[in-house]
């Protein structure tokens, strides 16, 4: 009765969750009819006071928080989408780092350094697949990071003519050690970045369906994770 009952729950707790990420673009969607407003008042505003800072001020920020908005509604919509579509890599990578600012510890004590692709830069795959490789990716470093005095991060991108590569790099402290951190990790099942870690690989293992390759980093001064996309074109 009890394991029938708390079987009940969990799948309250799943529809619970589905329902919330299916009610963020409504969501979204009545907070940006004010926010239009406020912001087509201030700029108005500033076109009458021009010398005022205030009203720029609040057109910069009504801005900045519709841009939140929406990529929050994209990353709603598409975080589950495992349908074969074109993507933009850059945008990708812009999206989710973006999204992962909401994370304090990211936004505040993480240096990165996003070296974005000069020119177009896309693949035909699953939204789902690459997007997780790289969240949880994030996620494991910016865990690792909470005990370590190095934070800095560095996102690049790069293309040869059958794949993408994503490369993240860090500095974070024995990270490149693999067989020491990982281990570490591993050992304590209640660490936060053990359960990264464990995401991980198995966003890993996901993705060879779609025969995108994650590279763990070997041990060398900084540590790089690598993915690996095929075009598909």
């Amino acid at each position: 009765m009890n394991s029938t009952k708390e079987q009940l729950r969990q799948s309250l707790l799943l529809e619970r969750q589905a329902n919330f990420l299916k009610l963020i673009p409504g969501v979204v969607h009545n907070l940006c009819n004010p926010l239009t407003i406020i912001g087509t008042r201030a700029q108005l505003l500033q076109l009458k006071m021009p010398e005022s800072p205030d009203f720029r001020k609040m057109v910069e920020q009504s801005k900045m928080i519709e841009s939140i908005l929406n990529n929050l509604v994209f990353i709603s919509q598409n975080q589950c989408n495992t349908q074969i579509q074109k993507i933009d890599i850059n945008k990708l990578i812009e999206n989710e780092t973006d999204f992962l600012t909401a994370n304090p510890h990211f936004k505040h004590n993480i240096t990165r350094e996003i070296q974005y692709y000069s020119g177009n830069l896309s693949v035909k795959s699953s939204y789902f697949h690459v997007a997780s490789l790289v969240h949880f990716t994030l996620l494991f470093l910016i865990d690792c990071a909470q005990n370590s005095t190095a934070k800095n991060l560095w996102i690049s991108c790069e293309q040869t003519h059958q794949v993408v590569l994503i490369r993240i790099r860090t500095d974070i402290a024995d990270l490149a050690d693999q067989s020491r951190q990982f281990e570490k990790h591993l050992s304590d099942p209640d660490s936060p970045a053990a359960t990264s870690l464990k995401n991980l690989a198995c966003a890993a293992l996901i993705a060879k369906e779609m025969k995108i390759a994650l590279t763990f980093p070997t041990k060398n001064e900084n540590a790089e994770f690598l993915i690996t996309i095929p075009k598909n074109e």
